[in-house]
């Protein structure tokens, strides 16, 4: 996902979560509980992050808005979430990053 945000690698969004999705059913010893998982978050986008209308103008563009950030809470599903705590979740995500530590994560000045 990274290297969509970032213009690193050609590919897009839904490619990327396929692929992801493949390589941890090909790990786990038993996928049942995963896939109950996945269909609860897969809604869980569905509802709070719906797909953007089509746009013929962009349809065939090499660039594309790649949505709103989805906090990462919104994959835990013993969690409630509240759409309206995203700015706040965000903000706390970010601050909690530590790039002096971290050698994947570039400095504010480099940004």
């Amino acid at each position: 996902m990274l290297n969509l945000i970032w213009g690193i690698d050609n590919s897009t969004p839904g490619e990327n979560a396929a692929w992801m999705t493949k390589l941890a059913k090909l790990v786990l010893p038993d996928c049942a509980t995963f896939d109950e998982w996945l269909e609860g978050r897969i809604d869980s986008l569905e509802q709070y992050f719906p797909a953007p209308l089509s746009n013929e103008d962009i349809m065939f563009s090499d660039e594309f808005d790649v949505g709103p950030w989805v906090p990462r809470e919104l994959f835990d599903p013993d969690r409630d979430f509240d759409p309206g705590e995203i700015p706040q979740l965000m903000k706390r995500f970010i601050e909690s990053l530590d790039c002096t530590s971290n050698p994947y994560c570039l400095s504010t000045a480099l940004l």
